[in-house]
């Protein structure tokens, strides 16, 4: 179990899980997509700091900004009907 969980402690399966998830709910045309979105975005942050991985903690903080839009937006949208 500790080779599963280990080094990231389960913050990688979290992620993509919920990037899946994300990419799922998203298709299917859910707001609450931008949640699972969120959550994934969140996880990954944590486990590419963890893996010094810089490149990958700046674009899931930008995905984080975006996800935020886009979930403002789809309310405005909806509210507009």
């Amino acid at each position: 179990m500790e080779e599963i969980f280990g080094t990231y402690y389960g913050l990688d399966w979290v992620a993509m899980i919920t990037s899946l998830l994300f990419i799922y709910y998203i298709g299917n045309k859910k707001r609450f997509a931008f949640l699972f979105g969120l959550v994934a975005a969140v996880a990954w942050i944590f486990a590419n700091s963890i893996a010094h991985l810089w490149a990958g903690t700046l674009l899931n903080c930008i995905l984080i900004i975006l996800y935020i839009r886009g979930y403002i937006k789809w309310g405005r949208e909806d509210s507009k009907k």
